[in-house]
Parts: structure tokens; C-alpha cells; sequence
């Protein structure tokens, strides 16, 4: 069992027997590849069934990123749509320190994801 998969099962069982509409929490990683391996293997599985698992929000060192412009999130969107997925809201993409509008966005993509 991967460590991704015991975070599932210790932390999103409600959700996965559908007592909870979605969950959230932190976990360790490694490598950021290996993480999104098997995020993109575990959703596969998962999407027949109408789960999606997806990234809130990534920290490798600072946890912030000073490169792209956010195409990988625009790319994950584009497969999660293609896959039938439904997004609650907007991503939320920071390039760097996040500001006053980042935050705001993350406070609303919080309280998307509770209801």
C-alpha cells in the first residue's frame, strides 16, 4: 500500500463510502512525479465510481513555485472535464508569493469544497 493510499483510507473513508460529499488533508511526499504518478493511476481507477482526488494546494521547499504560468493546471482541468469530473470552482494559480486575490480564492475554493 502506498503512502497515498493510506492517507485515503485513514483520512477520506466518510468520503469514500459517501457519508461526505469531499475531504481534505496534508500529506508528506517525496517527489512531486511520484505523488502526480499515482494521483493520475488512483484517479483512473476512481473516476468510474465519480471520485475525483486533485491537489488544493502543493509545497516542495517553500511552497511556492517561480516558473510556467500555470499550463499544468490548465492541462489537469482539461483531463478532469475530459474524464466527466465535476470542479466545484476555479483553480486557484500562484506564481510565487500568493496576494490578497490568491487568498481570497483559496478561502472560496475552501468553502466550494465544504458544501
Amino acid at each position: 500500500m502506498t503512502m497515498l493510499e493510506r492517507y485515503l483510507v485513514e483520512h477520506c473513508s466518510p468520503a469514500l463510502a459517501s457519508i461526505k460529499t469531499a475531504n481534505l488533508f496534508n500529506m508528506p511526499y517525496d517527489s512531486w512525479e511520484g505523488l502526480a504518478s499515482q494521483l493520475e493511476s488512483l484517479t483512473q481507477q476512481f473516476t468510474e465510481k465519480g471520485i475525483s482526488l486533485s491537489v488544493v494546494r502543493k509545497r516542495e521547499g517553500t511552497g511556492s513555485y517561480g516558473w510556467g504560468d500555470g499550463e499544468w493546471m490548465r492541462s489537469w482541468e482539461e483531463t478532469c472535464r475530459k474524464d466527466k469530473a465535476e470542479l466545484v470552482c476555479d483553480s486557484v494559480i500562484c506564481n510565487e508569493e500568493p496576494g490578497d486575490e490568491e487568498k481570497e480564492a483559496c478561502r472560496k475554493l475552501g468553502k466550494a469544497l465544504a458544501q
